[in-house]
């Protein structure tokens, strides 16, 4: 009875200790060392991160995920709309960014 009291004992205070945990994205910095990112640094690097993988998807060979646009509309009327993608910059960088990643992809520009 005391080691299942124990073992509850542990669960209780590990679950207490991941909840309080600190929640967010992280980058690391050239000393090896760890950094949080702000808010609106994490998310322009999901957007990044977005933009990329979709560029991965459309060299792959694959549909853009809303099936009504084609891959040039799904770039140009999506993807800019994306969560981030204000906080990343204006319309324009926004679209110079995807025309740098699609041309990293080795995709064709738009």
């Amino acid at each position: 009875m005391r080691y299942l009291y124990l073992i509850f004992a542990v669960t209780l205070g590990l679950s207490l200790f991941g909840c309080s945990a600190q929640r967010g994205e992280y980058v690391v910095e050239g000393n090896g060392r760890l950094r949080k990112l702000s808010d609106t640094e994490a998310l322009i690097a999901t957007f990044k991160s977005k933009v990329h993988m979709t560029a991965y998807y459309e060299k792959r060979g694959d549909r853009p995920i809303d099936p009504k646009y084609s891959w040039r509309q799904y770039w140009t009327r999506v993807v800019p709309s994306w969560i981030g993608s204000q906080e990343f910059g204006t319309h324009e960088e926004v679209m110079a960014y995807i025309a740098q990643e699609r041309n990293a992809q080795g995709l064709p520009p738009l």
